[in-house]
C-alpha cells in the first residue's frame, strides 16, 4: 500500500521570516514511515536578505555586551535545551530517524555542554574565565 503524501492535516510552521508564497513551502517527512511530519513555510530571497541584515545589525549589540553578560545568555540557552531535551530529542528522532537515546544523550547533551562551556569563555583581558574541565559526552578531558 503506497504511503499518502497529502499534508492537509499537517501543521504549516512559519516564522517571522517566512514568505507568503506557497512555492516556498517544503514538507518534512518521517524517514521511518515516509509520512509527512510537518510543512515548513520557507522564505523568498527578499525575506532571506532581510533576515541576514537584521542578524548583522544585531551582532553589534551582542558584541557590545560584556563577556560575562554574553556568558549568562549562553548559559540560559543551555538551560532551555536541558529543560526541553526530551521534546527536542523526539523531534530530532522523528525528523532524521536517529534513535531517541542518541539524540538525547549525545546531541542535546553535547549542545548544552557547548553553550555552558561558552558561559564566560574569556574575560575582558582575553584570558580564560574558567578552568573547569567540562567535556562533550563521550569525550575525555585531556
Amino acid at each position: 500500500e503506497p504511503v499518502s503524501t497529502t499534508v492537509e492535516a499537517v501543521t504549516v510552521l512559519r516564522t517571522r521570516w517566512s514568505s507568503e508564497n506557497d512555492a516556498d513551502r517544503f514538507t518534512v517527512d518521517d524517514p521511518a514511515t515516509g509520512r509527512p511530519l510537518t510543512v515548513i513555510q520557507g522564505a523568498d530571497a527578499d525575506r532571506v536578505d532581510e533576515a541576514v541584515r537584521t542578524a548583522h545589525e544585531a551582532h553589534y549589540a551582542w558584541k557590545a555586551r560584556t563577556p560575562r553578560e554574553r556568558g549568562r545568555w549562553l548559559y540560559k540557552v543551555a538551560q532551555v535545551i536541558r529543560e526541553h531535551a526530551d521534546e527536542i530529542a523526539a523531534l530530532e528522532s522523528s525528523d532524521n530517524g536517529k534513535p531517541f537515546t542518541q539524540a538525547r544523550q549525545f546531541d542535546l547533551e553535547g549542545a548544552a555542554t557547548i553553550f555552558e562551556s561558552s558561559d564566560g569563555v574569556e574575560t575582558s583581558t582575553g584570558a580564560p574565565a574558567s578552568t573547569s574541565r567540562r567535556t562533550l559526552p563521550g569525550k575525555r578531558a585531556e
